[in-house]
């Protein structure tokens, strides 16, 4: 995909790989970001230069910022502003959803909780007198087996 004046930032940024192809997840999320900053920055570049000078700026003054913009620093950097535009967006939506949230946790109540709870217990505490009491019938002294179970690990 390489051309004379073809400017690969998107690729580096984006982290496509060779088909095009990209990981979509986050990585993929933050280097578009990064990537519109970096568009951002150059179209604030040539405004600037169009307002000091009158004219839009000569080719190789753009290739010259594209060269410094284009170098690991600068687009460590960009990478880190992504990071910071998408944290506060994730804050915002946060935000947003909490009043929501905490209205829903709230309104539910603990009751039934609670008696599945005692249910789970009981059910549990009646298994137990029922083996309990099978192994009696069966003539197993299981109070006599727990007692040699500890005797033997001592």
């Amino acid at each position: 995909m390489t051309q004379p004046d073809y400017n690969e930032i998107f690729e580096r940024l984006t982290q496509l790989d060779v088909s095009g192809q990209a990981d979509v997840g986050v990585k993929h999320a933050l280097g578009l970001i990064a990537y519109g900053i970096y568009k951002q920055d150059k179209r604030e570049f040539i405004h600037l230069w169009q307002q000091e000078t009158g004219c839009s700026p000569p080719p190789e003054e753009v290739q010259r910022w594209v060269k410094d913009r284009t170098r690991d620093s600068q687009l460590r950097k960009l990478r880190r502003e992504a990071t910071s535009v998408l944290l506060e967006v994730q804050k915002e939506a946060v935000a947003k959803a909490a009043p929501h949230i905490r209205a829903e946790t709230l309104r539910r109540t603990w009751w039934p909780n609670v008696l599945s709870s005692v249910t789970g217990t009981a059910l549990y505490t009646m298994g137990l007198i029922c083996l309990a009491f099978i192994l009696a019938l069966a003539g197993i002294d299981a109070v006599a087996v727990f007692q040699a179970v500890v005797d033997a690990v001592r």
